[in-house]
């Protein structure tokens, strides 16, 4: 069984770099590093994400399960435990693999990357991007904030008590195989499902119409011609 342990920072480069190197250590699961600032911090595809002093949570978790399958999941765990945690505060919706959006405006994004262990994962490093006091100034033109779309002031550690007390409960269900579960509980907060979409995977746009996602997170798409194909997050470089 494991146990929460918080790392609180002032400021470090990423606190997805800095987990990381926690689990090079051998740390245990699971381990939940938060910064004020980060100077470089990541998004998906190496894209930078900002992360202005005090405006924002900056969440890295560090994870040990045992199934490399369902692996991709857990981007989309995270983000529902976000969605369910934050329910009394904003309305939120995932776009299919890892961002978190409001009002057709982006205002989070989770970042999962792996070590491996021959078939089975070493550990895994989750980090979430979270805007929750950031002014428009602070933000690209198509990103918002829990302040922007709320105007109000929230304290960050009470937001991080709400997501992680929901991310813990569902990591647990995680942990003994209810999969299957988890991924019908995301679907209803899942914006991408029954819409029109075009992803690129390596160099080659493919459409059609989100329908489901499977227990391991990966998306079915059915084109035109009633075929469906099967999208893995790892693969897909842009959905539109």
């Amino acid at each position: 069984m494991y146990k929460l342990k918080v790392i609180n920072l002032d400021t470090v480069s990423s606190t997805n770099d800095y987990a990381w190197d926690l689990g090079l250590e051998g740390k245990p699961e699971i381990t939940a590093v938060l910064a004020r600032e980060q100077t470089q911090g990541k998004g998906r595809l190496d894209r930078t994400w900002a992360s202005p002093r005090d405006k924002g949570l900056y969440l890295s978790l560090l994870l040990r399960p045992e199934n490399q399958a369902n692996l991709p999941l857990l981007s989309l765990l995270t983000a529902y435990s976000v969605v369910s945690g934050v329910k009394d505060i904003l309305d939120l919706k995932i776009k299919w693999p890892n961002d978190l959006f409001c009002r057709d405006k982006k205002i989070g994004g989770i970042l999962l990357k792996a070590r491996s262990k021959g078939a089975r994962p070493d550990f895994v490093v989750l980090g979430l991007g979270l805007n929750i006091n950031s002014r428009a100034e602070d933000l690209p033109e198509q990103a918002s904030s829990f302040f922007l779309l709320s105007e109000k002031q929230y304290k960050i550690s009470d937001i991080f008590d709400k997501i992680i007390n929901s991310f813990c409960s569902l990591y647990d269900q995680f942990l003994t195989g209810n999969t299957k579960e988890i991924a019908a509980r995301i679907c209803p907060y899942l914006d991408t499902l029954d819409k029109q979409v075009k992803v690129l995977i390596k160099n080659k746009w493919l459409e059609g119409k989100a329908v489901a996602i499977d227990e391991n997170g990966s998306l079915f798409i059915k084109k035109k011609d009633t075929t469906v194909f099967r999208v893995l997050s790892q693969e897909i470089v842009h959905l539109r």
